[in-house]
């Protein structure tokens, strides 16, 4: 013996499901047992499973204002069912915009898998799948904060990862002998300063290497951001070769002193090949002073690409930037003296 009913109300974009589930051997039965959903038109979930003993319920959207109402009056002395619905809608239209249960919780358990397989997985694409697949739109702030928990409950969050460095160092001294690895930090809290590391092999690769040592920078862009400083040669095969990297806690002239102090240190240990080094970068000065004083001996050559960028930025004539290349892939003296001259020309 058994009892069901379901009525749909649809308003805007929504369905009100009401079912009344009777089953006369369910312990719950004497009591009644109501479940009641909160439907898109696909038949997407948009409110909580809501059941109660009693045999009134009153149910509501997340906005009080609602005036939806269930009645189901004394299941006890009758079997049947007795029910009303103030079918009136004052819900705003834009409910749709977001949802009481889409907590940042409930969005980083549905975007962990794909964080796992994608460390870009970007806020605006988790705005998208969560549209897609649930219909709703929830805020870009709750998508960020949802990736960064994301990522701290794989990985561990940012202050778990600086606190555990100096341990890393200590282990990659362990496990792979004559590396570098050291962390350097301020105050008496502790606080991060400095990371240089450089491994057993490619230190002695660099013997293998063209005697031609590139210096560059990139900005990050995690929590506590920083600057990743990189030291790059050319193998054998042509072949863009890591020679060390550090992070620091902001690109300034000091830092890059200590930085090009450490590649120093580094080369002092195995290499002949100081007095033959060439050194690549921008012009920026700490690199231009770093180099002057740790490598005296060394050339130091500028990056193209930086230089090009500059003169675009400084005087704003693509004739200009085109005659630069001209010039910089030029493999005789009297062609490159012309070019020269047109680029005097030019910028008069």
């Amino acid at each position: 013996m058994g009892f069901s009913f379901a009525g749909f109300v649809r308003t805007y974009n929504y369905a009100l499901y009401m079912a009344v589930i009777e089953n006369e051997y369910h312990k719950d039965w004497v009591m009644g047992y109501w479940v009641v959903e909160l439907l898109d038109l696909e038949g997407r979930v948009l409110m909580s499973l809501r059941r109660t003993e009693l045999p009134f319920l009153n149910l509501s959207f997340y906005d009080p204002n609602s005036p939806f109402q269930c009645l189901g009056p004394d299941f006890i002395k009758a079997r049947g069912l007795t029910r009303s619905l103030d079918g009136t809608h004052t819900c705003d239209k834009n409910s749709q915009n977001g949802h009481h249960q889409a907590s940042v919780d409930w969005v980083v358990n549905f975007i962990e898998e794909r964080l796992r397989g994608n460390l870009n997985y970007k806020p605006k694409d988790i705005l998208l799948d969560v549209h897609k697949h649930y219909g709703i739109t929830i805020p870009y702030k709750q998508a960020w904060r949802a990736k960064e928990l994301g990522l701290a409950a794989i990985y561990g969050s940012s202050e778990e990862g600086y606190f555990l460095l100096p341990g890393y160092c200590e282990q990659i001294k362990l496990t792979n002998p004559e590396s570098i690895a050291h962390v350097s930090t301020l105050g008496s809290d502790n606080r991060f300063q400095h990371l240089f590391i450089a491994f057993d092999a490619s230190i002695w690769g660099f013997l293998s290497c063209l005697p031609l040592i590139g210096l560059g920078a990139i900005q990050l862009k995690s929590k506590y951001l920083g600057t990743l400083l990189l030291v790059t040669s050319f193998d054998a095969d042509d072949g863009l070769f890591l020679l060390a990297f550090g992070i620091v806690d902001v690109q300034n002239d000091e830092n890059w002193m200590w930085f090009l102090s450490e590649l120093h240190k580094l080369l002092e240990m195995n290499t002949e090949k100081i007095p033959l080094l060439t050194l690549f970068s921008n012009e920026k000065k700490g690199i231009v002073d770093g180099v002057k004083r740790k490598f005296p001996s060394a050339s130091h050559r500028f990056c193209m690409r930086h230089l090009s960028n500059e003169i675009g930025q400084e005087f704003r004539n693509s004739r200009l930037i085109q005659l630069f290349w001209k010039a910089a892939y030029s493999v005789t003296t009297s062609g490159f003296k012309e070019i020269i001259a047109e680029i005097e020309e030019v910028s008069a």
